[in-house]
């Protein structure tokens, strides 16, 4: 019999057998232990370094081809993830107690930029920098030069600030507790700015900022599309009846969708103009959401331990079971995406796991190769025409394996 391999299927079907895998095979390849609990962790834009920052304020540097820090600095005792960065794939930029500092781990080489502590953030493709003094925000390089500041007569304007880059640094996004920035990298040209809460969910995608604000009483969500080029909101939309903690973008296809999430229901929205599209309530309480590196798949994280995958368009969730390693009841509080690994950061462990993509293993690929060759339309539908085990390879968003027996009942 002929079965088609269609959303619907595939969530019956998983939910049977417990076994689904969206990103190929990944491995435990290294489990970081620390003295003390992961505070931030940031990656090397290669990918092969990433600093771990702990709760007593030290920062390990680690190679992920290594199964121990291969160097640890103490940083200033007041330090959060923003007083440290990476400057290049080998070397970064930090704060200790004297000030902040330029460091090379490969060649060792020191320079010492400033004798006062302040927040740092790389400007990305560029050998420039953003600090943040206490009222005011400039862009200098390793050579001490200013480009530009930006100063406030708000006293508590840069108290406490987050900063966002485009896709292609020319602009960037800069909140704090009250206000919200639009700026030019380039000039430091202030474009334009809105009242705005730190702690509200948002997201920067390409050159749109996207934030929400919830209300308990009555319970409702009002959702924001602002142009940074412009500092002009493209839409705002309003619903009822839901109070959201996370917010993040998601784009399987030409499309890009909000996911967002109330304590156990996830909800996708057309990130264009703002509409609802679908939902979907879960068992457990969500921890967190991700997306994979290239945004083409949305992981829903529960706090019984199960990672679900969320289809924005349809709703759909998957369960998968192989990136299900880290222990239940443990809370996270980041999934790091790279290209072919991913990284769980937990909140009370002082532990960090890495984990790396590996090729499909070869006696999944032989069991796929002599199957009855299923066929695939152009719509990626699978549909299998025998009724011995097969493999199944989905073309998106990448290589995965599931056994199954197709007979003329369905799925076994």
């Amino acid at each position: 019999t002929s079965i088609p391999f269609t959303p619907q299927t595939q969530y019956a079907l998983t939910d049977i057998l417990n076994v689904y895998e969206p990103y190929s095979y990944y491995y435990p390849e290294t489990n970081y232990d620390l003295q003390a609990s992961v505070h931030s962790i940031k990656v090397s834009p290669d990918e092969k370094t990433i600093l771990l920052q702990d709760d007593n304020n030290n920062l390990y540097i680690c190679n992920i081809n290594l199964p121990k820090p291969i160097e640890s600095i103490e940083l200033c005792n007041s330090a959060t993830e923003n007083y440290f960065d990476f400057y290049d794939d080998e070397s970064i930029l930090f704060n200790s107690s004297e000030g902040l500092f330029y460091y090379n781990f490969v060649t060792k080489e020191s320079k010492q930029l400033l004798q006062e502590t302040v927040p740092v953030y790389k400007i990305p493709m560029s050998d420039t920098f953003i600090i943040k003094t206490y009222d005011s925000i400039l862009k200098t390089d390793l050579s001490g030069q200013t480009y530009w500041s930006y100063n406030s007569t708000e006293t508590n304007l840069f108290t406490d600030v987050d900063i966002s880059f485009s896709d292609t640094a020319e602009y960037m996004v800069i909140s704090n507790y009250s206000v919200l920035l639009f700026m030019d990298t380039t000039n430091g040209e202030c474009i334009n700015s809105i009242e705005y809460t730190i702690s509200n969910p948002s997201v920067l995608y390409e050159n749109y900022f996207y934030f929400c604000v919830s209300d308990l009483q009555p319970k409702h969500t009002t959702f924001y599309c602002y142009d940074i080029t412009t500092g002009s909101m493209v839409w705002s939309k309003q619903y009822n009846d839901l109070y959201i903690y996370n917010l993040i973008i998601s784009k399987p296809d030409d499309t890009p969708y909000l996911i967002a999430n109330d304590y156990n229901i996830c909800y996708s929205y057309n990130a264009l103009t703002g509409d609802a599209v679908c939902q979907t309530e879960f068992e457990r309480g969500i921890q967190i959401l991700s997306t994979t590196k290239n945004l083409s798949a949305t992981v829903v994280s529960l706090y019984n331990g199960e990672n679900h995958i969320f289809l924005p368009d349809s709703g759909t969730a998957v369960l998968s079971s192989v990136i299900n390693a880290y222990p239940p009841n443990t809370q996270l509080t980041d999934i790091i995406w790279l290209n072919g690994a991913y990284i769980y950061q937990y909140l009370t462990l002082p532990m960090v796991t890495y984990y790396t993509q590996v090729e499909t293993p070869a006696e999944y690929q032989e069991i796929c190769n002599n199957a009855a060759n299923p066929t695939l339309n152009d719509k990626g539908d699978i549909y299998f025409t025998n009724t011995e085990p097969v493999a199944k390879y989905p073309c998106s968003p990448s290589a995965s394996v599931v056994l199954m027996q197709v007979s003329a009942e369905g799925f076994s």
